[in-house]
């Protein structure tokens, strides 16, 4: 991929953007509803929640110097650390490059919201057949986006990882030679 900065840039610049504008969206017409909107018969909803804590509310209950720390300033390290990963690391093809942005731009726009507001706007929410989802934003979906456009690269990797030294040099002893014509 190259010039893989303005690439990386723009797939964070869209993510913190959709998720803003989302957020926006919510806030102006949702925020003084009481009833969630439902589709498809209940299985999507939309329904405002100012989310002080972490993925499921996680962290809510934190003293605030607390919270502020584990909510914002080891992410923000985390995602300083990804971006220069992806930066760096000229091994990582196409959907693991586009799979990292994806992260740190959801990671970043949460972020955002909860220091200029002190909480994340979450609004969808989906149930049905017995199961249902905490209550997210589109922040979370480039989260979730990212982490499927990276596993089968994690889960490769983890295949090559577990054949040991030993096997490969047994593979290659086990292979029988193909006779050449020359």
């Amino acid at each position: 991929m190259k010039r893989r900065l303005p690439w990386v840039l723009g797939i964070i610049g869209v993510m913190v953007a959709l998720d803003q504008l989302t957020k926006v969206w919510a806030v102006n017409n949702m925020q003084r509803l009481m009833d969630p909107i439902e589709y498809l018969g209940g299985l999507f909803n939309l329904r405002y929640v100012e989310n002080r804590g972490a993925f499921l509310s996680l962290g809510n209950d934190l003293a605030p110097g607390l919270r502020m720390v584990l909510l914002n300033v080891l992410p923000a390290l985390l995602l300083i650390g990804m971006l220069a990963y992806i930066l760096r690391n000229r091994s990582l093809d196409r959907l693991q490059v586009i799979g990292l942005s994806s992260i740190v731009g959801g990671g970043l726009s949460n972020i955002v919201d909860r220091i200029a507001q002190g909480y994340v706007v979450d609004f969808m929410h989906m149930k049905g057949f017995g199961l249902q989802t905490g209550i997210f934003n589109v922040a979370d979906l480039a989260i979730v986006f990212g982490m499927i456009l990276i596993l089968p690269s994690m889960i490769k990797g983890e295949k090559k990882a577990e054949t040991k030294p030993e096997e490969a040099v047994q593979e290659q002893v086990d292979k029988p030679e193909v006779a050449s014509d020359s």
